[in-house]
């Protein structure tokens, strides 16, 4: 027979059962809504790829003519800001956010400064970053050849302290994600306008 002691300490054997039992609960509830969730964005976005081929007929003439159609693709437009001096554009989740301003410096190189446009932010548009565009490489990681150019991301951006949220506002929020996020990550194309 054992004895226990007035002092003892611990977990017994029920509290630790009733642990594992909630935590085993609460990850197949979650388990489950990341399955519905990502079955439901599968099947939204493959419907037009999977839509059956549609099958025309017409008689004519005592002659049997059958057409088969098949769907087109549904193609997502990436949104871009179109640098129309240099022919380009620049694509990004959020370039419907931005525009830009031509800049020179002093020997007479071009710059694109990005900026958050007048419908976004009244305050804190300027990101700090833009392309410069030259007809070596000069960007390393970030040049992107199109036609006889290099096109160079460059920046030095901060927060800004314009933004009415303080450095964790909306303006500040949105220009982290386009700024380190997105460009800076290198999630952005460039491609010649057609």
């Amino acid at each position: 027979m054992t004895m226990k002691c007035k002092n003892e300490k611990g977990f017994g054997v029920v509290e630790i059962v009733l642990v594992l039992v909630i935590v085993g609960l609460v990850g197949v509830v979650g388990f489950m809504v990341y399955k519905n969730q990502h079955k439901a964005t599968n099947s939204t976005t493959s419907t037009a790829s999977t839509t059956p081929a549609q099958t025309k007929t017409s008689t004519t003439d005592n002659t049997k003519q059958t057409a088969t159609t098949t769907p087109t693709p549904t193609t997502t437009v990436k949104p871009a800001v179109v640098i129309t001096e240099w022919g380009i554009k620049v694509e990004f989740d959020d370039a419907d956010k931005v525009t830009y301003k031509m800049s020179t410096d002093d020997i007479g190189k071009q710059y694109a400064d990005l900026y958050l446009k007048d419908s976004v932010a009244s305050v804190c548009q300027a990101l700090g970053v833009g392309f410069s565009r030259d007809t070596t490489i000069s960007g390393g990681d970030n040049s992107n050849k199109v036609g006889g150019h290099y096109y160079n991301l460059f920046g030095g951006p901060g927060a800004c302290s314009d933004d009415p949220g303080g450095t964790n506002g909306s303006i500040n929020q949105l220009r982290v994600k386009i700024i380190g996020n997105e460009l800076g990550a290198g999630k952005y194309t460039v491609s010649a306008v057609q």
